[in-house]
């Protein structure tokens, strides 16, 4: 009866120590979910170059985001995020440029573009304060998915976080055309594009 007593005894202050150190660190085995808020940004940069002119350079805005990133608060590489942006609300003070750049993404066929994000890793591991990290993720425009990787910053506060980060990708890669200027009268078009991105994401309470 005495060794049931201890071995009972021993059990229960094992059991307690063990969920004493779980509460001391209660978001280890918690991810937190925040939600893109309408102060994040997409961006294009287009290059071309016109008969008799110098180079121009276009530039669409889009604040048409949304989406949600889940990450690991004590581990951002264990993050995952899902990001949606509308292919019609691309703007730049050019109503029929617009109009163009909504036909070479074929949004009235595929009215999204999704970036759904794989990993992340340290940009520099040896310097743990360091918030740059390289994002791999399948970025999906005009129904054509396809693996990239770039480096990303991220900012965090006690509910907010912000992630700026940049890509230049070709428009081959998704099935597209360069888009045209000045009524279509174009010597050269760059055969790629400048993406950029500032997504701003608020803790979900």
């Amino acid at each position: 009866m005495y060794k049931i007593s201890i071995i009972i005894i021993g059990l229960t202050v094992a059991i307690f120590g063990q969920i004493n150190q779980d509460n001391k660190n209660p978001k280890s085995q918690e991810h937190t979910n925040y939600h893109v808020s309408n102060n994040s940004m997409v961006e294009y940069v287009a290059e071309t170059e016109m008969f008799f002119l110098f180079g121009s350079t276009i530039n669409g805005k889009n604040s048409s985001v949304t989406g949600v990133i889940n990450l690991d608060p004590l581990n951002l590489v264990n993050s995952a995020a899902k990001i949606i942006i509308d292919a019609n609300g691309f703007t730049s003070c050019n109503d029929s440029r617009d109009e163009h750049i909504a036909e070479i993404l074929k949004s009235k066929t595929h009215p999204q573009i999704i970036f759904i994000l794989d990993s992340l890793s340290k940009l520099n591991s040896t310097d743990q304060s360091n918030n740059g990290f390289i994002a791999v993720g399948s970025l999906t425009v005009n129904g054509i998915k396809k693996l990239l990787s770039f480096p990303v910053v991220i900012n965090r506060s006690s509910n907010e976080i912000k992630i700026f980060g940049e890509i230049e990708v070709l428009y081959s890669d998704f099935g597209m055309e360069p888009p045209t200027v000045g009524g279509g009268v174009v010597k050269d078009a760059k055969e790629s594009i400048l993406l950029k991105a500032s997504i701003v994401a608020h803790e979900t309470k």
